[in-house]
């Protein structure tokens, strides 16, 4: 993880779990790359990775309450990702 993108998380997460859009926005913004990039890793498929990541974010953001431990965020984020790809793998097949 990068300096910037750790720095980003520790100052846009305690606000974005207690609900401010603008701060979740920055981190989808700062994340959304590595995002994406995992999901057509896996699907092979552009548009799929980009719907996937779309949906990611949406899981994340709403089961945000449930991440115990901040610094967590990023490999709880990949793993959602990772498991969205992997359901429309077995759905496309």
């Amino acid at each position: 993880m990068t300096p910037q993108l750790t720095a980003t998380l520790e100052r846009e997460l305690p606000a974005a779990a207690s609900g401010c859009t603008q701060s979740y926005g920055r981190i989808v913004l700062a994340c959304q790359n590595t995002v994406t990039a995992i999901a057509l890793a896996i699907t092979r498929d552009v548009q799929a990775s980009e719907d996937i990541a779309q949906e990611a974010f949406i899981k994340a953001w709403q089961q945000l309450n449930q991440l115990s431990n901040p610094s967590s965020f990023l490999p709880w984020l990949r793993q959602i990702t990772r498991n969205l790809a992997r359901d429309w793998l077995r759905a496309n097949r």
